[in-house]
């Protein structure tokens, strides 16, 4: 009796050890706009063909609105604060200045020009790490990732094939902030197992 509850507990401790160490191999995860209050967001960059976000992104700056948000404002991180009138999402950054983002709430609100944050902290974690792409079925090394305009794929990753080819695909994480009909999630494209 005592080997058989040896075995078993045994069998336990291997499975649950073996079980730490896969990886995740699932993020896409959508939540609405209204469930993220409080987390942060990074602000994507403009349209290489404009100099500012327009009328969609307000910036407040020691209680005053300027004309228009820089483009250099990009790659800022800052929190979601609230929903104002149904209309507005407001971000607080850590130097005092406030961010008004036009968008539409419910079931495929965006935010046009924010990813969370979190999910680009997570696709940095991917350089230098192996994954499968599954198109063709072969290990690629993520060499690079950085931010692109659109919500819906705001992480453009480049990764090389072993004969040193590369490549490049914007990709979503989670699907947070991105419309249901458009976003391209990186589950669809990569796998950390063999697929």
């Amino acid at each position: 009796m005592n080997k058989v509850l040896i075995a078993l507990f045994s069998l336990f401790v291997s499975s649950t050890a073996y079980s730490q160490q896969k990886p995740v191999t699932k993020f896409y995860a959508p939540r609405k706009i209204e469930q993220t209050i409080g987390q942060k967001y990074v602000l994507l960059p403009a349209d290489s063909s404009k100099m500012n976000y327009n009328f969609y992104l307000h910036k407040w700056v020691d209680g005053e609105e300027l004309k228009a948000t820089p483009a250099t404002d990009e790659g800022k991180v800052m929190v979601l604060a609230n929903i104002v009138e149904d209309t507005h999402a407001k971000f607080t950054a850590e130097w005092g200045v406030i961010y008004f983002q036009y968008f539409k709430p419910g079931d495929d609100g965006t935010m046009s020009f924010f990813a969370p944050a979190a999910d680009y902290e997570k696709a940095k974690s991917f350089v230098n790490k192996q994954v499968w792409l599954k198109s063709d079925k072969k290990k690629v090394t993520i060499t690079g990732v950085k931010l692109t305009p659109d919500n819906n794929a705001p992480f453009k990753f480049t990764y090389k094939y072993a004969n040193g080819k590369q490549g490049i695909i914007a990709l979503a994480l989670s699907g947070t902030n991105s419309k249901k009909d458009k976003v391209q999630l990186f589950d669809e494209k990569f796998s950390f197992v063999t697929p």
